[in-house]
């Protein structure tokens, strides 16, 4: 069991329950069990249930928040179910939640865009939903008057009418993210320091490599294959497992290092949090 790995390996290896427990050469970074906290036991990041993860909706610090999308990214392939507090009792996050749900509306009779405060609000009311279905728990005392009082209040067709209006403008600005895409995919595989990007493109590198999904793209530097996930693979390795790839030998159970294959086809090799396309396997194959 390899105890100390970098951030990337640290959240791989928790995702896919690799092994009891992991920590980078820090040990801000680590996990213990089902559970992956950043700093310390006071910063649970995120936690395995049945079904799925409990994930922290909040931030602390640059670092932290670096450790959360290690995590975000590793886990891209789980169900998750975001809460305060993802080691805490349900009692006291629904009461969190419901009070961070209500101190998004503060300033609201003043706004000249009402919707959006209803709208941010309405995130933390979703949440609160999702995780009561998640952890079989009805909401008591006065987080379920506070809830049912904001179903009342704003939970109207004109507040659903002005999220249609928003959603149209969040698939506008994805469009224009999948244009900066294609780009960026090139960029990385040519290995060009991100610093070195162009400006456009260097403001929401983290949020493309992220566009990318479960469909990762692959490269290969300083001896090793690695994914837009961040995992590395050590060059022998990977020739290994293109071989069999191409032969039809290789299956679902059979190890890539640590994780696990779940899913081969002739169009792509699934493992856990990452779905290798065919192009990428071949790209691969010619680059190795």
């Amino acid at each position: 069991m390899k105890k100390v790995v970098d951030k990337e390996t640290v959240a791989h290896f928790w995702a896919n329950k690799v092994q009891s427990e992991a920590r980078n050469s820090s040990g801000n970074f680590y996990f213990r069990g089902d559970t992956i906290y950043s700093y310390g036991g006071h910063f649970p990041i995120a936690k395995h249930i049945e079904g799925g993860i409990l994930m922290t909706y909040r931030t602390y610090s640059n670092t932290t928040a670096k450790h959360i999308g290690c995590v975000r990214m590793a886990s891209s392939h789980l169900t998750k179910i975001y809460c305060y507090n993802p080691a805490d009792l349900a009692v006291y996050n629904v009461e969190r939640m419901v009070k961070d749900m209500y101190l998004e509306l503060r300033g609201i009779e003043k706004a000249r865009k009402p919707e959006n405060y209803i709208r941010k609000a309405s995130v933390y009311y979703e949440y609160i939903k999702a995780y009561c279905k998640a952890m079989k728990y009805k909401p008591v005392g006065d987080s379920a008057k506070r809830i049912r009082q904001f179903e009342k209040d704003y939970l109207t067709d004109n507040y659903k009418e002005c999220v249609a209006k928003l959603k149209e403008k969040a698939v506008a600005a994805q469009k224009k993210l999948s244009a900066l895409t294609d780009k960026a995919a090139i960029l990385w595989k040519k290995n060009t320091p991100s610093e070195e990007y162009p400006k456009n493109i260097r403001d929401a590198y983290h949020t493309i490599m992220q566009s990318f999904g479960n469909n990762v793209l692959l490269r290969v530097v300083d001896g090793n294959v690695e994914s837009t996930k961040g995992v590395k693979i050590p060059i022998p390795h990977a020739k290994m497992i293109v071989s069999a790839y191409y032969k039809g030998k290789l299956k679902p159970g059979d190890k890539i290092e640590w994780y696990t294959i779940n899913e081969v086809t002739p169009t792509h090799i699934k493992a856990g949090c990452h779905t290798i396309p065919r192009k990428e396997i071949d790209y691969i194959s010619h680059v190795v």
